[in-house]
């Protein structure tokens, strides 16, 4: 199993993304809300004894991390993520106090380790045989956690009797549990009852254990509490012990209150994914209880067989539905690794017979689409079958389209199969005009990054590169469409010659499978659902080790990113990556690193600087680059420092080159009557945009170039085991699809994201059977997956005259 999460970096001492306390953030502000709602209500009951757990046997102080905790730790409560609802009851047959018990609890997590809990318990007396008074009490609970290893509760509780003699008091209470290792829990709780504010404090404090994993539990409990007011006649001391043992849908349950006369207590609990019923009984009594929750267990049944249902926005993220006004202010953003990550797991569940996904103007790059295509693919060869419908699609939904067992098309819709070009487009004739020139210095035959700058027209090796680039991503287009219709490469291109189809076209053509509204769809008829990568409810205790996913997306900055609210674009601050792989290197429960990478790259230095801490991370742990549509020249220097390269066919890698860029307006100052006179001291002041580079200052400037270049290509050939020559061979700025690296040693491996992860749990050692948690360690000022990677205009311009590792930003 795995779980994502989003983990902001840097952060600021327990954190369920591995660095920093959330007790800075989160843990104050859950904190702050345990005050605010159990505080005003602790004003003036009995505190319930173990003798009173009559519906918990099982549960315990220490370990309890569902509703039952309400009656036992209100810590427990922490651990509810959905919601749940249970109940129960018991008769007490013994004379003189027979009694009829039930009680009823609800709770809800809230927000991020935020949970709330309410319960009604009431007591009957049995009227022909018992001398005891009813009571009613009321509950109120709520914890945080802080990951999977701490988690504080409150809870009041308030008591009403039958016979209201005044006393009717509130008792407060406060619960701890912690989780220092998957197989020991340790909690404690402290109960005051107010009103007779002489009223002494009562104490709990148990320890839970699993000696042979998460089926088998045994704890045990102790409970200090006073003889007499205010501890004046000592305090007596009660102590529990119980087992629990969890089987596929099965639970025993069991525990002994040491008295006197011992208490036995014991339970059978039987599971079916949301229901849970049980039966219970004791020295002098039985009953039942059931438990209803929104997050699936362990079932006796076979698993129910389903649909996924899912839509996906044009960034490839499955669109959320929301149940309530509050979700868009409190639901977690998603990342697009979510939804592969889902894809893989949904792969291996059997209760889910096949995919129905709809497909609505994607907007990415070639090699996002072989990754989703590829995650398509994969469901099919486990026996699953994947519905795609589309609307309007473009070529990069049909595409992804072509690894599904049937496509359906809107009857309104047309299909586009053509735009298939790339646009080159220069500026330096209109650049003259203005009066503006670019001064570029570079490394490199083919780094043509700045060349739209400083020509009218492509060179040789632009136009070699832009037509291999086009004719293997046609070419893998056509493969596709061909291996889907059955028909041959000739028969393709002639649909593809059409530009646009309409829906009767491309039935006709066998490009779809059917036309059909969105609503009738048949497949819709199946049991279908929302699927998220929604777990099983998690029985391991404590936090879950980790793979760390370093995403650098957009531009490369030296520094920290600087995110704009006004002018988004998408750029990753080198520090911001550096932290974040420190961080996951030294944190034990990190077991391996991936760095996501669609970045065309940019600043030299900082990507520099990246490859070193990557190399610093690899030699404590795991260290995998995945490559999205794009990850060339920065990009590809930061991720040589990985143990190995993932790439898709068609990503764009290489351009192993540098070249700086600066731009003098002096013939447009001229024009415009502006006049400049320079003072300097030393022989090499540098450009100023009164004036262009000196033959001097040029030949410096060539100087540093060609020394970063070095640094670049033999940053190459010692992170990639590859001999120099052969870096340089291969070096001189050039794009590379994936297909071509790969084939040049660049990269080591063709597959997307989930290859990716596969390899470096395997590297780690990671068993398949356990439970990982999959955390994005992400920039505090936050990371878009959406926001088009490559470089622009507004880029060179921002960074004129530092040293560039960039690919061309118009290709």
């Amino acid at each position: 199993m795995m779980l994502l999460e989003i983990v902001k970096s840097p952060l600021p001492p327990f954190n369920k993304g591995g660095e920093i306390s959330p007790f800075a953030k989160g843990g104050l502000r859950g904190i702050f809300f345990l005050l605010l709602f159990t505080c005003p209500l602790a004003a003036q009951v009995r505190s319930p004894s173990f003798s009173d757990r009559v519906f918990t046997p099982g549960p315990q102080i220490a370990g309890s991390q569902d509703t039952w905790s309400l009656l036992t730790n209100p810590a427990g409560l922490a651990f509810v993520d959905g919601s749940e609802l249970v109940g129960g009851y018991t008769h007490h047959w013994a004379n003189p106090t027979a009694l009829h018990q039930a009680t009823a609890s609800a709770a809800f997590g809230l927000y991020e380790g935020l949970s709330l809990g309410l319960g009604i318990n009431l007591t009957l007396p049995d009227h022909a045989t018992s001398t005891e008074q009813g009571f009613l009490n009321g509950q109120f609970g709520l914890a945080y956690r802080f990951g999977r290893a701490v988690s504080l509760g409150a809870w009041t509780i308030k008591q009403r009797r039958y016979i209201n003699d005044g006393s009717d008091p509130f008792l407060f209470g406060l619960g701890l549990q912690y989780y220092p290792a998957k197989w020991i829990s340790l909690g404690a709780t402290s109960k005051q009852v107010y009103g007779d504010f002489g009223s002494p404090t009562e104490f709990q404090a148990g320890v839970s254990i699993r000696p042979m994993g998460d089926e088998f539990t045994i704890f045990g409990e102790t409970r200090f509490w006073p003889s007499a007011d205010k501890w004046s006649g000592g305090y007596q001391v009660d102590q529990l012990a119980g087992l629990r043992l969890d089987l596929e849908g099965y639970s025993l349950l069991g525990h002994v209150v040491f008295q006197k006369n011992p208490l036995f207590m014991f339970g059978i609990d039987i599971n079916l994914d949301h229901i849970g019923l049980g039966a219970l009984g004791g020295n002098d009594y039985a009953g039942g209880r059931f438990k209803l929750t929104s997050d699936a267990g362990t079932s006796i049944a076979p698993p129910t067989k389903q649909w996924a249902r899912v839509n996906l926005n044009p960034n490839a993220t499955p669109e959320t539905e929301t149940s309530s006004w509050m979700d868009p202010f409190f639901k977690k953003p998603v990342s697009p690794l979510f939804f592969l990550n889902a894809l893989d797991r949904l792969a291996q569940d059997p209760t889910v017979d096949g995919l129905l996904v709809r497909l609505d103007n994607l907007d990415f790059g070639f090699g996002r689409a072989e990754e989703l295509r590829s995650s398509f693919l994969a469901l099919k060869n486990k026996g699953k079958q994947v519905i795609v419908y589309l609307n309007n699609p473009n070529p990069t939904d049909y595409y992804i389209a072509t690894g599904a067992t049937k496509i359906y098309l809107n009857p309104s819709g047309e299909l586009s199969l053509d735009r298939f070009r790339k646009t080159l487009v220069y500026l330096k004739k209109g650049l003259d005009e203005l009066g503006v020139e670019a001064d570029v210095i570079s490394a490199g035959a083919y780094k043509s990054a700045p060349r739209p700058l400083i020509a009218n027209a492509p060179n040789a090796q632009e136009l070699e590169v832009a037509n291999a680039i086009l004719d293997e991503q046609y070419a893998h287009f056509i493969e596709a469409i061909a291996q889907k219709s059955q028909k041959s490469s000739e028969q393709v291109k002639a649909q593809i010659n059409l530009g646009m189809l309409t829906a009767p076209e491309a039935l006709a053509s066998g490009l779809v499978d059917a036309l059909s509204a969105p609503d009738e769809v048949p497949e819709l008829k199946n049991r279908t659902a929302n699927y998220f990568g929604a777990e099983k409810k998690i029985n391991t205790w404590g936090d879950p080790n980790q793979i760390a996913i370093i995403p650098i997306s957009g531009t490369i900055i030296a520094g920290k990113s600087t995110p704009s609210f006004w002018f988004p674009r998408s750029q990753t601050g080198a520090d911001d990556v550096i932290d974040s792989l420190e961080k996951a290197s030294n944190n034990p429960r990190v077991k391996g690193i991936v760095l996501r990478i669609d970045s065309p790259g940019g600043d030299a230095f900082g990507s520099d600087q990246i490859y070193r801490a990557m190399l610093k991370a690899r030699a404590k742990k795991p260290v995998i680059a995945s490559m999205a549509d794009v990850a060339a020249s920065g990009g590809y220097y930061a991720a040589a420092g990985a143990h190995q390269i993932w790439a898709e066919p068609s990503t764009l890698t290489g351009s192993i080159g540098v070249f700086s860029l600066r731009f003098s307006a002096q013939k447009l100052l001229t024009k415009l009557g502006i006049s400049s006179f320079e003072l300097k001291r030393g022989a090499l002041p540098g450009p100023t945009l009164f004036r262009p580079l000196s033959p001097a200052e040029r030949d410096r400037g060539q100087e540093l170039i060609n020394w970063n270049y070095a640094r670049f290509k033999q940053a190459v050939a010692q992170g990639q085991d590859l001999a120099l020559e052969d870096v340089s061979r291969l070096a001189e700025g050039r794009v590379w699809t994936g297909e071509q690296a790969h084939a040049n040693k660049l990269v080591q491996n063709l597959g997307g994201f989930p290859q990716a992860l596969a390899q470096v749990k395997s590297m780690a050692g990671v068993a398949p059977t356990e439970h990982i948690q999959l955390s994005l360690y992400q920039a505090s000022n936050g990371y878009s997956f959406g926001l088009n990677p490559f470089a622009s205009l507004q880029d060179l311009v921002e960074h004129q005259g530092r040293s560039l590792a960039l690919m061309p930003y118009i290709l």
